[in-house]
C-alpha cells in the first residue's frame, strides 16, 4: 500500500509490525519517531526563514526552531551576527550600554543580543525547523513523499521498545539510521553538486 498520509502510516505501522493490538499507541509511536527525525535530521526540506523585531537584548526563538544556520540584521551593510558561547557572551556583555548587536547566543527558548539593541532592528533568520506533527488522518509532509522509512521505522523501533522485543527494536533502529544517514549525505550532494567546495577562512581579515 502506499504510504503517503497519517492514516496510510498509522496503517502501515499494524502492517508491518503485525500488532493489531497495538493501534491505540501508534500516534504515540508516530510522535516519538518525529522527535527523533527533528532531533536527527538537518536537510534543506527543514530550512526556514523568518524576520525577528530585535528591539530588546532577548527576543523569543521561532516555533519549532532546532538549529541556527545564520542570523543578520537587515540594513546597508548587512550586518552578520557572530554566535558566541553564552559562557563567552556573557564575559563580554555584562553591560547595560546600548548599541547595535553585534553577536548573539541563545539561551532556553530565546536569542540574546549583544550589545542591547539602542533602536529597532529587523533580524533576518535561516534556522532548521522540526517538521509539522501530524494531527488530522490526511495530513502529510517532505518526509512522507521523500523518505516515510524514517517514520515507519521509527515507529516501529517505539512499537518493539514498549513490547521489549529488542531484537525486532535493534533490526528496525539499524534500518532507520541508515536510511537517515543516506538521506542526509543525498541532501549534502545536492546542495552543493556542480560547485567545487572552497574553503574560506578569516585570516587576514578584519
Amino acid at each position: 500500500m502506499a504510504i503517503t498520509t497519517y492514516a496510510e502510516l498509522k496503517t502501515a505501522v499494524a502492517n508491518w509490525s503485525s500488532r493489531s493490538d497495538m493501534t491505540s499507541r501508534t500516534p504515540e509511536f508516530i510522535a516519538m519517531a518525529e522527535d527523533w527525525a527533528g532531533l536527527n535530521l538537518r536537510v534543506r526540506a527543514m530550512e526556514t526563514t523568518t524576520n525577528l523585531t530585535v528591539n530588546a537584548q532577548t527576543v523569543a526563538l521561532p516555533t519549532g526552531f532546532v538549529s541556527m544556520r545564520r542570523l543578520y540584521l537587515d540594513g546597508n551593510p548587512v550586518k552578520k551576527l557572530d554566535y558566541l558561547s553564552p559562557i563567552n557572551f556573557w564575559s563580554k556583555y555584562t553591560s547595560t550600554n546600548t548599541a547595535k548587536p553585534v553577536a548573539y547566543t541563545i539561551e532556553g527558548e530565546n536569542i540574546v543580543f549583544g550589545p542591547i539593541p539602542d533602536t529597532t532592528y529587523t533580524g533576518k533568520i535561516l534556522y532548521y525547523k522540526k517538521f509539522t506533527s501530524f494531527s488530522g488522518d490526511s495530513d502529510t509532509n517532505w518526509l512522507l513523499t521523500n523518505a516515510r522509512g524514517i517514520l515507519l521505522y521509527g515507529a516501529l523501533v517505539e512499537l518493539f521498545s514498549h513490547t521489549g522485543e529488542d531484537g525486532k527494536l535493534l533490526k528496525w533502529a539499524t534500518m532507520r539510521d541508515e536510511l537517515a544517514k543516506n538521506v542526509s549525505a543525498a541532501d549534502k550532494q545536492d546542495r552543493f553538486s556542480g560547485d567545487a567546495l572552497v574553503i574560506q577562512t578569516d585570516v587576514g581579515g578584519p
